[in-house]
């Protein structure tokens, strides 16, 4: 999923959600987005993984999507936390 989940309405509009206030009000608000999204396709390791040449797609695409639940709360969580931590200035 990604975080348009959370800005959706059931019949694929757009709803406003509780945070939208908050965010008027200037809080800061975090939306994530799980890999392998639309939101999250670019990465650094991989600049060439979603490229249109099927013989390299097999291999960089291999590497860059072979993660798992356990990889996500590990490496993927902290490294939001710690952006957030980051840009926020704290």
């Amino acid at each position: 999923m990604d975080a348009e989940i959370w800005v959706r309405s059931a019949d694929g509009g757009w709803d406003e959600p509780a945070f939208f206030p908050l965010a008027d009000q200037g809080y800061d608000v975090w939306l994530g987005n799980d890999r392998g999204t639309e939101y999250s396709n670019v990465n650094p390791r991989w600049p060439n993984a979603d490229s249109n040449k099927l013989w390299k797609y097999k291999d960089e695409n291999y590497a860059k999507y072979d993660w798992s639940w356990y990889d996500q709360g590990k490496e993927d969580l902290p490294a939001v936390l710690d952006k957030i931590i980051e840009v926020s200035g704290n």
